[in-house]
């Protein structure tokens, strides 16, 4: 038996060990019913869509403007 076999033997037990202890404090958890994890797509409608590469992007472009501005500022003085 090598290390890999090894490993997904106790892989495959803590994942048996994890459910049955679930389903023991859970007992729903056994049905196959799907289980909703998000609200309607209604209660979705208000939420705000943002882009991390757009937050990133707009901060560095305020950091380069602010530069820019301090260096202009400089060269008045």
């Amino acid at each position: 038996m090598n290390w890999a076999t090894l490993e997904s033997i106790v892989d495959a037990a803590e994942l048996a060990y994890r459910r049955r202890f679930l389903i023991d404090k859970y007992p729903q958890l056994a049905d196959d019913a799907p289980i909703e994890l998000v609200g309607d797509d209604d209660d979705m409608a208000g939420d705000e869509a943002i882009s991390v590469l757009d937050v990133v992007l707009h901060d560095a472009a305020s950091e380069v403007d602010e530069g820019s501005a301090a260096a202009h500022k400089s060269d008045g003085d």
